[in-house]
């Protein structure tokens, strides 16, 4: 597996990210696993370049399409993750929004070492502490948290019922990632 280079994605660069999170989202559903993708918008992923979010986008040195894309939002609505976040500083607090790797690249670390670099790069941007959520079942991804959490296991809630922007249904549980 080829090392990683991270660059945080302009408001140029969203539909790049987007068309990225939307190749998985079709990968997912053609395996039935479609409620595994939260979604990302065109807004929601061009929101991620604005404001104080971060819409990261991974490469491989030399490649000039991205292998992952990761979208986290300093948005200050956390009270879905009180319960997580007891005593924690919210000025310190980030949202893990989306991530996604190119389907074809599936199961080969990139997810893994794209999130390290992520968590990296919050930790020098000042954010200390990582909430979102995940499908119960998705397995990978739990593992993947686990891993940048430095091998230990992240602590998540229960599963639960999320009822979208758009009236779509999923189960979830909840995590939090102390980096």
């Amino acid at each position: 597996m080829a090392m990683l280079e991270l660059v945080k994605a302009t408001e140029e660069q969203w539909e790049e990210a987007y068309d990225l999170f939307y190749r998985a989202l079709r990968k997912l559903m053609s395996e039935g696993k479609g409620d595994h993708f939260g979604g990302m918008t065109p807004e929601g992923t061009k929101r991620s370049t604005k404001d104080g979010n971060y819409l990261l986008l991974a490469y491989r040195k030399g490649d000039q399409i991205p292998v992952a894309a990761i979208s986290v939002l300093r948005d200050d609505n956390y009270q879905q993750y009180d319960w997580l976040l007891l005593d924690t500083p919210r000025e310190g607090v980030a949202t893990l929004n989306a991530m996604v790797v190119r389907p074809e690249l599936w199961g080969q670390g990139y997810a893994r070492q794209a999130l390290r670099l992520c968590v990296e790069a919050l930790k020098a941007e000042g954010i200390t502490t990582l909430v979102g959520t995940f499908h119960p079942d998705n397995s990978m991804c739990h593992k993947t948290l686990n891993y940048a959490n430095g091998g230990a296991e992240v602590e998540t809630s229960e599963r639960y019922i999320w009822k979208t922007p758009k009236g779509r249904i999923l189960e979830r549980k909840r995590f939090m990632l102390c980096i």
